[in-house]
């Protein structure tokens, strides 16, 4: 098992990776964390409610149902 200070070297070598990534292109960096995180989390919750500014209604994915399983789906004629 990695001592604490190999673990910190550890955690400042990936800070520093993620940090050059940053100033390279911030905005791709940025939304790439972001989409890592909900990657993460949202298996581990029951509901995900999705909110979209342009539809008067809210939609629910249930993580591992078939219309969840696969994330939450565009409204109709709004695909991509």
């Amino acid at each position: 098992m990695p001592s604490t200070d190999q673990h910190g070297q550890g955690d400042v070598a990936r800070f520093n990776a993620l940090l050059t990534e940053y100033r390279k292109a911030p905005e791709v960096t940025r939304r790439r964390l972001y989409l890592e995180t909900m990657r993460e989390i949202i298996p581990t919750m029951k509901q995900v409610y999705v909110f979209d500014a342009e539809q008067p209604s809210v939609g629910l994915a249930v993580p591992g149902s078939p219309a969840g399983r696969d994330g939450p789906r565009a409204p109709a004629g709004k695909e991509k």
